[in-house]
């Protein structure tokens, strides 16, 4: 058994050090260009979401949506306003004709000719129809109120999308430098290696051993890799831009720890968009029932117009009759009797009213379940951070000290290899839980009604 020297062993090391140390320097030197030169061009969450909210076709259908129903607001819409039509109209007809008079008298025309003109304006207007036409108009004014509801609703969903998937890139490319960093330190001990058995104070295992763990750190680089082109992709389509748009995104997640239970379950009872559409809900089936009340009530409808006609035959009594002026009338009706058919709408109504408010009462209490199991999973990631961060310490102490003694022949390549492997975990589960705890900040303040592209 030969035993070498630390001083032989450093002798070889030292070049292959220094080697390596050079090509670093090199690779972080473009590095820092790179990052000088594209800073100008780091996409921002904040310009991610300008972006994202133009863009966004569900916004755009939403404001769309509004534009209509505020111009479906209207008093004619709820029938509140008289409609005024005009008609027109010019009739022929040939028919063979026998007339027999009763004085004996008998007269036969073949294909006698008959013409008849008709042109009238006329209004219809109901004057009162049970108070529906004041429901339709609350209605409509209700949907209309509704708009900005949907829209906001809208708005906070694509401003969800648009963070977690920027955040989701920052944590991707920070699991990649730790990869990276990773297959550096693969790379340094392949090449020890390498030197060690040129000279022969190591063994092929430990190169084989050195080659495997590089590749298998190589492997998990380009899956790693496949994954942050896959969160690009989500974030781009988003922003309506073409797939294999590269962005540039900033390298820290930064974290609010100051929210409160009490203060974002006050702003999700009264903010959250879905609980003010349940209520919009409950407020329309009240209308519903008011609507199937006015069956209970008769209606007044008045007709009124002016006209023209005009006739002549070529056979018949008269050979042309003319007439104009003004109609009108006024009708009055009421329903004795429809087989219970209101009193039915009217109970229906009634249930439907009293299920929209249960659906409220349950979306209430659901809102504070998921609010109140999101922010123990947001205090959680933060507690979890700060174990993280002295884990990652530990870790990096123990590798630097791992790589030291392997580089004096103190270790060998399990010892290495495992410290490697710890820190490289290590960092993961700190980024995991830095991801973990904005993705719980963010589900909180969409909860809570908040996340309006600003955050």
């Amino acid at each position: 058994m030969i035993l070498r020297h630390p001083s032989v062993i450093s002798s070889v090391a030292d070049p292959i050090r220094h080697r390596l140390r050079r090509v670093l320097s090199s690779l972080a030197l473009l590095a820092a260009v790179g990052t000088s030169a594209a800073q100008s061009d780091t996409l921002t969450l904040e310009a991610a979401l300008n972006t994202g909210l133009e863009a966004s076709y569900g916004i755009r259908i939403a404001r769309n949506n509004q534009s209509i129903a505020t111009e479906a607001n209207t008093p004619g819409a709820a029938g509140m306003l008289p409609t005024v039509g005009w008609t027109t109209g010019q009739n022929a007809a040939f028919n063979n004709t026998r007339l027999q008079f009763f004085s004996g008298e008998e007269r036969v025309v073949n294909w006698a000719r008959s013409l008849n003109f008709t042109t009238s304006v006329q209004l219809n207007w109901t004057l009162f129809d049970g108070f529906a036409m004041y429901v339709n108009r609350d209605r409509l004014t209700e949907f209309e109120a509704l708009q900005p509801v949907l829209i906001r609703q809208q708005v906070a969903q694509t401003a969800y999308q648009i963070t977690l998937a920027y955040y989701a890139i920052v944590n991707q490319e920070e699991l990649l430098r730790v990869l990276r960093e990773s297959l550096a330190l693969s790379a340094e001990r392949r090449q020890l290696a390498t030197g060690k058995l040129r000279i022969g104070a190591g063994s092929e295992l430990s190169l084989l051993q050195a080659r495997v763990d590089f590749n298998t750190d190589s492997s998990a680089i380009v899956r790693q890799e496949a994954l942050l082109r896959q969160s690009r992709a989500r974030l781009n389509r988003l922003m309506l831009l073409p797939p294999d748009s590269q962005v540039n995104v900033v390298r820290y997640i930064p974290l609010n720890d100051q929210l409160t239970l009490a203060t974002l379950e006050n702003l999700t009872l009264t903010e959250n968009p879905d609980l003010m559409l349940a209520l919009a809900d409950i407020r329309l089936a009240e209308l519903d029932i008011r609507q199937a009340r006015a069956g209970l009530y008769p209606s007044l409808n008045m007709s009124t117009g002016v006209g023209f006609s005009r006739s002549s035959n070529q056979a018949g009594v008269l050979q042309s009759n003319r007439g104009y002026g003004p109609s009108g009338a006024l009708t009055l009706s009421y329903n004795l009797f429809d087989g219970g058919q209101v009193r039915r709408n009217i109970s229906r109504s009634e249930y439907l009213l009293e299920n929209r408010t249960f659906a409220y009462e349950s979306l209430r209490e659901d809102l504070r379940t998921d609010l109140y199991v999101q922010y123990q999973a947001y205090r959680s990631s933060l507690d979890l951070i700060g174990i993280e961060a002295a884990n990652l310490e530990i870790a990096r102490q123990t590798a630097r000290i791992a790589a030291g003694k392997y580089r004096l022949g103190a270790a060998n390549d399990l010892e290495v290899r495992q410290a490697q492997v710890n820190l490289v975990e290590a960092e993961n589960r700190l980024l995991s839980a830095r991801y973990a705890a904005k993705v719980a900040e963010t589900d909180l303040l969409l909860l809570a009604g908040t996340l309006q592209g600003d955050n």
